[in-house]
């Protein structure tokens, strides 16, 4: 509400325009029953759009569904095919050079690969001995997830005995190379196309002579199975049984009734999609099962292209689509949160391909984007790397939407009834944030009445045509709030439009919006906002005399509503200037600026939404500041995906951010107190055996000869000698080190030069005179003042001296090298890259040196698991799933001893215990230290 009581409806988001209300918005209807217009949340309200299909010549050539061969791409960007003559494999590499990888040909040599590392060339050549007989037909080519090639082998009439059966695949390892493993399918089996699913299981299309069917492998490629998730590897000790029990092994596929099928895919919920078509002629029809069941209608093909048929053409000639190939490809959904899977199918004329999604009411819907496929060579369509790929003889291409599309001429909306709940309102204007392209116009028409009946029948008026503003544009393209000014364009069409409502006067009122183009660009109109009611300055501000006559009245009502646009503006700035000091109200641009008013600052990378839970709960975080648990919170704030949780929670997670303070290490092993990378603990020392100075340093510096003479018995006599000091040479300092350790238990021991200054001040306040020292040194004491003392050459064999030097090396030294340290141990994902990581790891080193005690030294480091045998606890300590081992090695990417070379046969390895295969993961681009603990 504006400070002279006016307030509006607003128009922003789908709903808003076409769902709400006690009355439904309508939207115009073309002659087909088409709505003329639509809403998309990237252009608002526009005109519907049209699809184009690609117009044929009498000369072009149609493709053959029986003649289409596989394709499919590796991680690495190289492309594998079945060659023209069907028995070959040919591959692609990202420069365009091509090599045949199956069969080998006569004497030649063993394809090297994309990679400089491949085992021997004994271990890499293929033996085409190890598929029965000549090159069998090929049928059929996948990738899987496990970084495998499959390809299947049919029954060849040509060669071998009429009748025999060489139905099976040929399973290629692209880590390691090798010979091909070989599957035999049964005798009766004739596989026409394959699918890989995202966990690593296969679907085979086959169209045997009995009937179509398919079948579903699992990541293995050993047996097929049904799509159930198999048992947990975790069973009770003495149970007699497995609490669940193990999937059924299927004796053969799922037998389906799908005529003449073409290709298989799945979408993500498991379902098996299946193209096929009565005949050679006829429109396709698309199948759904569920292991084996159907899981809907089929969706039939035949006129699914009504709409995009131009105007004089017969819809009978261009509405069917033949499929040639189908794809299944997840994009991100309207909100760009969510995400809906698309249907990608080629049709047998090789020139376009159509995106269409199945409906909740069971209807195909198809997409109006144009995808143009121009010399496409038939071998199908391929989902790789987020895209829909198709060939032609040059290579491979990505499958985009072209720009060219065919809108509606215009259409009308009409609006919902709006309340002001005032009777007699005068409504006063509207706003509309869109672009208005030269050649388009939005015509706008009111009635307004006091009750709806009377507004139903009400008369339509039409209102002054739209202008363009001068404020800011207060919903930008993407459909956000905006506080920037208009963006200008070369003809100046975008920004808020307006116009000033002339005989809107009632409680209820209602709008219709005509919108039409004579160009190519459709008006779009991204948000409206309906003012009401006016603020009269003739009836505040002027004598009563001005409104006497009421037509002249109104006309300087209407006249005066123009300053008062102008001035409102000005006065909602200054009455809102309240909101720049709360962090919920506070734009983007201030919050920084609020930040410094507590006398705080933040790195320049945090998002708004971190901003404000630090404004949000900086009471909370200053209370605690300077301590353990206030640093924590801080750097939680700064890295968790959620952050205000954190402030909600009772008890953080045992996977996360954890601090180490040194000084505690040295009663207790680092492991012990949460950093997995430490010690486990310290040395255990029998308690009868345990030296202490009482005993005197004659027994120790006998312990002392005997250990080394133990560990190195060709070790010389000065070597045999306990010095008080840490050794500068090695082995003498590792067998000083390990000694020291276990004698008097010490976790990291040291006594040396850089200890000096520590020394001194030991003895200043054991004994606070020098001459005090002299008297309890004897002998034994140099210098001449407390500053001067230096270090002992030999070690104290009784007394004072040796006292203070078992004290000095057990407890004051290792104290004063952990003071007021500490160590930020932050965890890490295994998956993300050594960017996020990097980044991850500099936000907290900039929290901490903001939050740290100014006295503190800390250093910041991550770690990717807490697992030490004996001292860790599965699934508290550490999570199950992926090493970090698990990834192959990537020359220029990968790190040693963080990925395994590939060598041999690998694939019955590759899942993991703890994995779940049906779980999808969403990386984001900032690592979240909260990780759950994956059962």
């Amino acid at each position: 509400m504006d400070p002279n009581g006016g307030t509006f409806h607003l128009l922003l988001t789908g709903d808003d325009w076409l769902a709400r209300g006690p009355i439904a918005p309508e939207v115009s209807v073309d002659e087909s029953g088409s709505p003329e217009l639509e809403w998309r949340p990237a252009s608002g309200l526009t005109a519907a759009r049209r699809g184009f299909l690609f117009s044929r010549t009498p000369g072009s050539v149609t493709l053959d569904p029986g003649a289409r061969r596989g394709a499919d791409r590796d991680r690495y960007g190289a492309w594998y095919a079945i060659g023209d003559d069907r028995r070959s494999v040919i591959r692609t590499l990202r420069d365009g050079s091509t090599s045949t990888v199956w069969p080998p040909g006569p004497g030649s040599a063993p394809d090297p690969g994309p990679s400089p590392f491949r085992p021997s060339a004994a271990d890499e050549a293929i033996d085409p001995a190890a598929a029965p007989g000549a090159a069998p037909l090929l049928r059929g080519l996948v990738v899987t997830a496990d970084h495998r090639l499959v390809v299947a082998t049919t029954t060849d009439d040509e060669h071998g005995d009429p009748g025999s059966s060489r139905a099976g695949l040929l399973v290629f390892d692209l880590y390691g190379g090798r010979t091909p493993l070989v599957v035999e399918l049964s005798p009766d089996v004739e596989p026409i196309d394959l699918h890989a699913t995202d966990d690593g299981r296969l679907l085979i299309l086959d169209a045997a002579a009995g009937g179509t069917r398919y079948w579903c492998l699992d990541r293995t490629l050993t047996a097929p199975v049904t799509t159930a998730a198999p048992p947990g590897p975790f069973q009770p000790k003495d149970a007699d049984e497995p609490s669940s029990p193990a999937p059924p092994v299927l004796d053969g596929g799922f037998a389906i009734a799908v005529p003449n099928p073409v290709a298989i895919e799945s979408l993500g919920d498991g379902t098996v999609l299946v193209l096929g078509r009565d005949d050679a002629a006829s429109a396709s029809t698309l199948f759904r099962f569920v292991d084996g069941e159907p899981a809907g209608p089929p969706l039939s093909l035949a006129g699914l292209l009504a709409d995009f048929v131009e105007e004089g053409d017969e819809p009978a000639t261009g509405a069917d689509v033949v499929g040639h190939d189908l794809a299944v490809l997840a994009v991100a959904g309207d909100d760009h949160t969510a995400r809906r899977e698309l249907l990608f199918i080629s049709d047998v004329g090789g020139d376009q391909a159509f995106a269409a999604t199945i409906g909740d009411d069971d209807t195909l819907l198809v997409e109006p984007d144009y995808y143009p496929m121009r010399l496409h060579h038939g071998r199908g369509l391929t989902a790789a790397d987020d895209s829909i790929w198709f060939d032609t003889l040059d290579g491979w291409h990505r499958l985009v939407a072209s720009g060219r599309q065919r809108h509606a001429t215009g259409g009308t909306y009409t609006s919902t009834v709006f309340d002001s709940d005032e009777p007699g309102c005068v409504w006063h204007r509207i706003f509309i944030d869109g672009d208005l392209p030269s050649g388009t116009a939005v015509d706008i028409e009111t009635r307004a009445a006091d009750t709806v009946e009377q507004l139903t029948i009400g008369r339509w008026h039409r209102e002054p045509p739209l202008y363009l503003g001068r404020g800011p544009v207060e919903v930008d393209a993407a459909g956000r709030g905006s506080t920037g000014s208009r963006r200008s364009t070369a003809e100046d069409t975008v920004g808020t439009w307006e116009t000033l409502l002339q005989r809107a006067t009632g409680r209820f009122l209602q709008f219709r919006l005509r919108l039409s183009r004579s160009g190519d660009a459709p008006p779009r109109l991204r948000a409206l906002r309906l003012h009401f009611p006016r603020f009269s300055y003739r009836e505040q501000y002027l004598p009563r005399i001005y409104g006497r006559d009421r037509q002249a009245g109104d006309l300087l009502d209407r006249f005066l509503a123009n300053p008062e646009g102008l001035y409102t503006a000005i006065e909602t700035r200054i009455a809102d200037a309240q909101t720049l000091l709360d962090h919920r109200t506070a734009p983007n641009e201030a919050l920084d600026w609020l930040i410094g008013w507590i006398g705080e600052m933040v790195d320049a990378d945090w998002e708004p939404f971190r901003k404000r839970a630090f404004l949000a709960n900086a009471n909370r975080l200053f209370e605690s500041r300077g301590t353990r648990p206030g640093l924590i919170a801080a750097i939680r704030l700064a890295t968790d995906a959620d952050p205000c949780a954190l402030f909600e929670q009772r008890q953080d997670s045992p996977f996360a951010v954890r601090i180490v303070e040194r000084y505690a290490t040295r009663r207790f092993g680092a492991v012990r107190l949460g950093d997995p990378t430490g010690p486990a603990d310290l040395p255990l020392v029998d308690d009868g055996r345990r030296w202490s100075p009482e005993l005197g340093g004659t027994v120790l510096a006998s312990r002392y000869a005997a250990f080394v003479g133990g560990r190195r018995p060709d070790a010389p006599a000065d070597d045999r000698i306990l010095r008080p000091t840490t050794p500068t040479t090695e082995p003498a300092r590792e067998d000083w080190t390990v000694f020291v350790a276990t004698e008097l238990g010490v976790a990291e021991p040291r006594f040396g030069p850089s200890d000096l200054p520590v020394y001194r001040r030991f003895l200043v306040q054991r004994y606070g005179r020098f001459g005090r020292y002299l008297a309890a040194y004897g002998d034994q004491a140099a210098g001449s003042s407390f500053d001067a003392v230096p270090l002992p050459t030999t070690l104290p064999m009784s007394g004072p001296p040796l006292r203070d030097w078992a004290e000095l090396v057990s407890r004051v030294i290792p104290m004063a090298g952990a003071a007021h340290r500490f160590s930020v141990l932050v965890p890490v994902p295994l998956d993300v890259s050594d960017e996020q990581r990097q980044l991850l790891i500099d936000r907290v080193s900039s929290v901490v040196a903001r939050q740290r005690p100014a006295h503190t030294v800390f250093d910041v480091r991550p770690f990717w698991a807490a697992l030490n045998v004996g001292t860790a606890r599965v699934g508290l300590e550490t999570q199950v799933g992926l090493g970090s081992r698990f990834a192959a090695t990537v020359v220029g990417r990968s790190r040693l001893a963080k990925s395994y070379t590939a060598a041999g046969d690998r694939f019955r390895h590759r899942q993991v215990v703890g994995e779940r295969l049906d779980r999808p993961t969403d990386r984001p681009s900032l690592p979240s230290n909260r990780r759950e603990t994956r059962p």
